[in-house]
This record gives structure tokens, C-alpha cells and sequence, in this order.
């Protein structure tokens, strides 16, 4: 496979092969890139955005779920 090309595929390569955590934050460093280029007027779709947006919450309930408390909710 070549370099990356779309948004997508950088996310891809971007998180590929590494722990929950730092998948976390190869992600949200990349959508921070990305958020600036957009607002330069370059960089990726919005919709790719919101993708990898979406991908950076998944993961990070995944890695909530391994790694925060859980703590149960009593209701009166």
C-alpha cells in the first residue's frame, strides 16, 4: 500500500498496531491538525472529520470501559 491519501486512510495509519491509549491520542492530534487545516481553508471533508471524530469517541469508551470505575448508580 502507498502513502495515504484520503483523511480516512491517515487515521487508519495513524492508529495501526498500537495500544487503546495511544491510539487515543495519535488520533486527537491528527483531528487537531486536520481542524486547523480546515480553518486555514485546506484539509480533509467534514464528513471524514466527523468520522474520525466519532472513532476518537468509540475508542475512548473502549478505553473507559478497561480503565475507569465503574460505579453504580443507586436511585432512590
Amino acid at each position: 500500500m502507498g502513502a495515504p491519501v484520503f483523511f480516512s486512510e491517515h487515521v487508519d495509519a495513524a492508529i495501526a498496531h498500537k495500544p487503546v491509549d495511544e491510539q487515543l491520542s495519535a488520533l486527537a492530534t491528527l483531528i487537531q491538525d486536520a481542524e486547523f487545516a480546515k480553518l486555514s481553508g485546506y484539509g480533509p471533508p467534514a464528513d471524514e472529520l466527523r468520522t474520525a471524530r466519532r472513532r476518537w469517541l468509540t475508542l475512548y469508551d473502549q478505553w473507559a470501559a478497561e480503565n475507569l470505575p465503574h460505579q453504580e448508580r443507586k436511585f432512590a
